[in-house]
């Protein structure tokens, strides 16, 4: 597994932080460096209902791409201002 050859100990973790939070491990997977893909792994592997997998996804990336662009966007809006 390319991605996580790296970190060969996060697909054990992955998979263990998935069976204990389900769902709720799929959102918060996705803040988490790493662990994004491990965790997504393990819910393919432990075979998590589509449309579960769908209920954390999108609005976690949303949240996420927020966070991620909420910097540049404030920093852009002060920078037109002057």
């Amino acid at each position: 597994m390319w991605p996580l050859s790296r970190y060969p100990d996060l697909v054990p973790r992955g998979e263990a932080f998935v069976r204990r939070l389900g769902i709720g491990a799929v959102f918060i997977g996705r803040f988490f460096g790493p662990a994004r893909g491990a965790v997504t792994l393990a819910a393919g592997v432990l075979a998590m209902p589509p449309w579960q997998f769908l209920l954390a996804n999108v609005p976690s990336a949303f949240i996420w791409a927020g966070v991620l662009l909420a910097p540049g966007t404030v920093a852009l809006h002060l920078l037109q201002r002057h």
